[in-house]
């Protein structure tokens, strides 16, 4: 079997609630446990609801993805093949989900990086389509949430323990 690994973002990637206003902290020990490991790609799957409730912007949310390929491939040499995100959460409107949707259109462009979006309850972890669609055969995650979706999708799940901005 061919091993495939995706990743969560926010706490397990990069620093959990990075802002607008500076790139993320990356977990560079996970990178190098990852390169160690011979994994030469990966995929990202991740909620992003605070792009709909403008904590984000679909801007700031594809430049970092594509600061954050370009220092993960120049660093380790692993590849972010693709990346699924779920703008929805249960207390968003559906009208706004779509208008930010919208707002991707054109942005695509600033990044070599697929960029995946879902809008559906079912894709939103701990739902487990989006880890379902996505190919891979583990996920690495740092909550609750993405163990109940890796398990529920029938994907091998290891835990990574949070990684936030106070580990520096």
């Amino acid at each position: 079997m061919i091993r495939k690994i995706a990743l969560d973002l926010d706490g397990t990637l990069v620093s959990y609630g990075w802002d607008t206003n500076n790139e993320p902290i990356i977990n560079h020990t996970l990178l190098q446990q990852l390169k160690d490991e011979g994994v030469t790609q990966i995929d990202i799957c991740t909620n992003q609801a605070g792009i709909v409730f403008g904590y984000r912007s679909p801007e700031s949310f594809v430049k970092v993805i594509d600061w954050l390929s370009r220092v993960v491939y120049n660093d380790y040499r692993i590849e972010i093949d693709s990346v699924g995100v779920s703008l929805y959460h249960e207390k968003a409107d559906m009208k706004r989900i779509g208008s930010v949707c919208g707002e991707f259109d054109g942005l695509f462009k600033l990044t070599d990086c697929p960029i995946y979006i879902w809008v559906d309850a079912e894709s939103r972890k701990p739902n487990p389509d989006m880890l379902r669609i996505s190919g891979c055969t583990e996920y690495w995650g740092d909550s609750p949430e993405d163990k109940q979706a890796a398990l529920a999708a029938g994907k091998i799940y290891r835990q990574v323990e949070r990684f936030t901005k106070e580990w520096l």
